[in-house]
């Protein structure tokens, strides 16, 4: 837990800003809390605020709750339990957070930096931003519809493939035509303004894998033609969880992905080509920045 939450204003004269968790009335009712007042005064870093709603449609609304950060639209579904005080969903919230920054690769010193960020504790408050509010109602509308569809895309029997299901979520662009943006690419641009010692990446998009056995034999190859860390990283990304490559990473995967043939191998024909060709592309659009 960082800091002591609910303890302090939300602007500290230490120069820490609090995390502040902008939660809809079935937040609220959910955790047993009013709204605190939090017009926040930013005076040190912060990583920005976060929008939060319940998931009724699974559980009654006792099983998931989903975390929008406001500024990259990057949505985190949190584990929660059935009876929830707020200092609970404030932990399990930056338990999640961490793990996620984890996850992505972020280095222990650069992800407790953000972390820092949230130093003085955590003030729950009413949403303001209905544009926001309205981009955390499509991903859980939009969560909802996944589910319909057949298995194993977001689950095996009745245990729900989260991570799967938070990659489709953050591999979709939000907002019209003139501002849409990638989550996943915009969350990690955020956490490179706030540390800058972090190298640019971006994902690579591929069509999952369902198949088991086909599965195996891609990580099989792609052991055989990759280093290893790169290997398993690509077939994290076959598996449909966030990932994000260097230029240098993606180089590699360029230039292993010649020439090989998907058929020879016994995998999906256009896997290989799909590999190269989103290298490339990636690759081609970091150094451009």
């Amino acid at each position: 837990m960082l800091g002591r939450p609910f303890s302090r204003p939300a602007a500290c004269d230490d120069g820490f800003a609090m995390l502040v968790l902008r939660c809809t009335t079935k937040v609220f009712r959910k955790v047993g809390s009013r709204p605190q007042a939090a017009e926040v005064v930013h005076a040190g870093p912060t990583f920005g605020e976060w929008y939060v709603n319940t998931i009724d449609f699974l559980n009654g609304g006792n099983l998931l709750t989903a975390f929008l950060h406001a500024p990259s639209r990057y949505v985190l579904l949190v584990p929660i339990k059935p009876v929830m005080d707020a200092e609970g969903l404030v932990t399990a919230f930056c338990t999640h957070f961490l793990g996620r920054l984890i996850e992505l690769e972020t280095p222990p010193e650069s992800a407790h930096r953000v972390l820092s960020a949230y130093l003085a504790g955590a003030v729950l408050a009413k949403t303001t931003c209905r544009k926001t509010l309205g981009h955390l109602n499509a991903v859980i509308s939009e969560m909802e519809f996944m589910l319909d569809a057949p298995e194993p895309y977001v689950g095996r029997g009745n245990t729900l493939m989260v991570p799967r299901i938070e990659h489709q979520l953050n591999a979709t662009p939000r907002g019209g035509r003139k501002d849409y943006i990638w989550p996943l690419e915009e969350f990690w641009d955020c956490l490179r303004d706030f540390c800058p010692e972090l190298l640019s990446r971006r994902p690579i998009h591929l069509l999952g894998i369902e198949n088991p056995e086909v599965l195996e034999v891609s990580e099989k190859v792609f052991r055989e033609h990759l280093p290893l860390r790169l290997a398993s990283k690509l077939h994290a990304t076959l598996q449909q969880v966030d990932v994000l490559y260097t230029v240098d990473e993606l180089q590699v995967l360029e230039k292993a992905t010649r020439g090989l043939s998907a058929p020879e191998h016994g995998l999906p024909p256009s896997l290989i080509e799909d590999i190269h060709r989103q290298a490339r592309l990636q690759r081609e659009r970091l150094l451009q920045e």
